[in-house]
């Protein structure tokens, strides 16, 4: 029998081939199931679970140009200025992953850390630079023993349009940096932006969270309930 993880593998790979929107969403949903409710991010003996994530995929059929460009194997944590991404298998014109954005402590009373900046600040907060210690310091994802059930709640993904611009305005930003390593295919703006902003690409397991706690208090991406 596969395991967990073999799905999500199994999984990742097959996103990468897709390109109908409708079939990318039901696959995105299936992925976040594989990876939110059937794994964990394990760091030495410490056990994260995955509460929210948001999808990325951009290629000529589904030109999602807020998508970091990246050449990379399928399976790999991919750093950049917005957090870390778990890679599919990338070209310079067809890439994309999922950006983990919040965790869940499931040895430290379920301590919560939201926003993928602080999620990357928490699992590679510190390694030793002298020894490989790869078992204990470094995150992996990894099958539960007791799978859950739990609902997973699906809604836009959250990005920030700084005041003074506008969704159209971020719109050609990324179609620059698309464009510096493959091209944008000929869509409007219009279209795009409605891709890019009103997707419902981002997962959250928002039964998990602990909506007393200051974490999610002062969580500026806080999902409409």
């Amino acid at each position: 029998m596969a395991t967990n993880t073999t799905q999500l593998r199994d999984q990742i790979e097959y996103l990468a081939c897709l390109q109908d929107k409708k079939e990318i969403l039901t696959e995105f949903e299936e992925a976040a199931k594989l990876l939110m409710n059937l794994c964990f991010i394990q760091k030495g003996e410490k056990e994260y679970e995955i509460v929210d994530i948001e999808f990325y995929m951009y290629n000529f059929q589904h030109p999602d140009v807020i998508t970091y460009p990246r050449v990379m194997e399928m399976g790999r944590w991919f750093f950049h200025s917005s957090g870390v991404d778990l890679t599919f298998h990338s070209t310079p014109d067809r890439f994309g992953g999922i950006l983990i954005r919040g965790i869940r402590n499931v040895n430290d009373d379920n301590d919560q850390i939201l926003g993928p900046q602080k999620c990357v600040d928490a699992l590679w907060d510190n390694f030793n630079a002298f020894d490989n210690q790869y078992d204990t310091e470094y995150p992996i994802i990894s099958s539960v023993a007791n799978p859950r059930s739990e609902e997973i709640m699906q809604c836009h993904r959250w990005i920030s349009v700084p005041k003074g611009k506008s969704e159209i305005d971020k719109i050609k930003e990324w179609k620059e940096r698309i464009n510096k390593i493959t091209h944008v295919p000929d869509v409007s703006d219009e279209e795009l932006a409605h891709l890019v902003f009103h997707s419902p690409y981002r997962f959250v397991k928002i039964n998990s969270i602990d909506q007393s706690l200051d974490s999610w208090r002062k969580y500026t991406a806080k999902p409409k309930l």
